[in-house]
C-alpha cells in the first residue's frame, strides 16, 4: 500500500507539470546511484529532482518496488496461462542406428544391484560414433583384450548400473560361446 501512495505521489506531480521539482528528485537519486556501494543510499524526496529522463524515472520507480522473493519470477511464469513444458530430447545411444562397432579400451568386472550377487563381465568399448561406453559380454568366458573389436547392440543390463549396451557373439573378434563336453 506504501508503494502505491508513492507510485501515486510520482505520476501526480508529474501530471502537475511540476517539472523542476521532478528533475531535482532523480538528480538527486541519480547522484545516490553514483555513491559507493558502502554509503546506504537514502531516499530522497522527489521534489529533489532536477534533470528528469526516462531511464532515471524507471530506476527510481524500480528502486521504490519491494524487494522480491528469491523464485517468484519462476513461479509467475509457471503459473501463466498456457504453460507449455519444454522437454528434453532423448539422445540415441548409437545416433539412430540399431548396431555399432566398438573397439575394446579395457575389461571391466561390474557388480549388479541388492538382490543379485554374480559378477558382470564387461568391457569398455570406445564406439565408433566416438562415445566411450561399457558394454555386457553374454555367455559364459570370453578371451576379449585390448584393441579387439566388437560389434554391440543396444539393451541395457537391468541390475547393472551404467551398462546399456551388449556385445553380439560371433561376429568381429568375440567367438561364439563354447560348448562344455560331457
Amino acid at each position: 500500500m506504501n508503494f502505491l501512495k508513492r507510485v501515486a505521489s510520482i505520476t501526480s506531480l508529474i501530471a502537475n507539470q511540476s517539472l523542476n521539482r521532478v528533475q531535482q528528485n532523480v538528480r538527486a537519486f541519480s547522484s545516490s546511484l553514483s555513491a559507493p556501494p558502502t554509503a546506504e543510499r537514502q531516499f530522497v524526496p522527489l521534489t529533489q529532482i532536477q534533470t528528469l529522463t526516462p531511464k532515471i524515472v524507471t530506476d527510481y520507480l524500480e528502486s521504490l518496488k519491494p524487494a522480491k522473493l528469491p523464485g517468484e519470477d519462476r513461479l509467475l511464469q509457471m503459473h501463466r496461462i498456457p504453460y507449455i513444458r519444454t522437454m528434453k530430447k532423448k539422445r540415441h545411444i548409437f545416433d539412430g542406428k540399431p548396431l555399432c562397432r566398438g573397439v575394446v579400451l579395457r575389461t571391466l568386472i561390474k557388480k549388479p544391484r541388492k538382490p543379485n550377487s554374480a559378477n558382470r563381465k564387461c568391457v569398455q568399448l570406445r564406439m565408433s560414433t566416438g562415445r566411450i561406453m561399457t558394454a555386457y559380454v553374454q555367455g559364459e568366458g570370453h578371451n576379449l583384450q585390448e584393441h579387439n573389436v566388437v560389434l554391440c547392440k543396444i539393451a541395457r543390463l537391468r541390475d547393472t548400473p551404467g551398462v546399456k549396451i551388449k556385445c553380439i557373439r560371433g561376429v568381429y573378434d568375440l567367438p561364439h560361446v563354447v560348448k562344455k563336453k560331457d
